[in-house]
């Protein structure tokens, strides 16, 4: 006859197997559950973007504010650089991170999550470390558009969408970076007679911006060198 201990023992082994084999199962269930096997892959950047954003691009800029006379001015250094392309919904997104610098030392960064589509760039979410979305992109730049077209654009501020008016006969505009034909500008106005004016050569990207206060030159930023890699 068996003795009780040995039954009881045979049924703890049995007990312990069984909650064995039912965390392995939970284990792989949670694997198979969280992980695409077959994940989609993140589009390449659209043809003629306003301003592509391929992994690895770099835009620099030196910017320069004016005080009180044109004597009296600050310069600066900002680097936009591609870091990253990802898939939100159906839209091909991009992480860009922005620092600040003067000389060697960098005094402030941040990151954008920005992203091109065939209506123009847009920003999917606020400026942060993480990507949080927005509940819908917000309008940063339209593009193509029809020359004097107006829109409503995030690009001033990001919490309030402002009018701006699209042109497309720019001169031909010349900066420390080079001489770019066939681009495109955008003018914001601020009553009663302020000035923000962006120029970008599309398929290489954000080239100059001019702000007026008045008929008074306050800021520029100008393009000084760029990475462009193959899409």
């Amino acid at each position: 006859m068996r003795s009780v201990e040995k039954t009881l023992s045979e049924i703890n082994m049995n007990i312990e197997k069984l909650l064995s084999f039912a965390i392995i199962m939970l284990v792989v269930f949670l694997g198979c559950d969280s992980v695409d096997p077959d994940p989609p892959e993140v589009p390449d950047e659209i043809e003629n973007a306003v301003w592509p954003f391929v992994e690895g691009n770099e835009w620099t800029f030196t910017t320069r504010t004016w005080n009180d006379s044109i004597a009296d001015w600050e310069e600066y250094g900002e680097r936009y650089e591609v870091v990253r392309a990802f898939l939100h919904g159906n839209s091909r997104v991009v992480e860009i991170a922005l620092e600040y610098f003067i000389e060697d030392t960098v005094f402030a960064e941040y990151t954008f999550w920005w992203g091109n589509t065939t209506a123009g760039l847009f920003a999917y979410a606020p400026y942060s470390e993480s990507f949080v979305a927005y509940d819908s992109p917000r309008l940063l730049f339209k593009y193509p558009a029809e020359n004097g077209e107006d829109f409503q654009s995030f690009a001033p501020y990001p919490d309030s969408p402002t009018e701006m008016f699209f042109s497309s006969t720019m001169p031909t505009i010349t900066v420390p970076a080079g001489e770019f034909e066939a681009c495109v500008g955008y003018q914001y106005y601020i009553p009663p007679g302020d000035n923000i004016y962006y120029y970008f050569a599309p398929d290489t990207g954000y080239i100059y911006m001019e702000k007026y206060v008045g008929s008074t030159l306050t800021k520029t930023r100008a393009l000084t060198e760029y990475i462009l890699l193959p899409n």
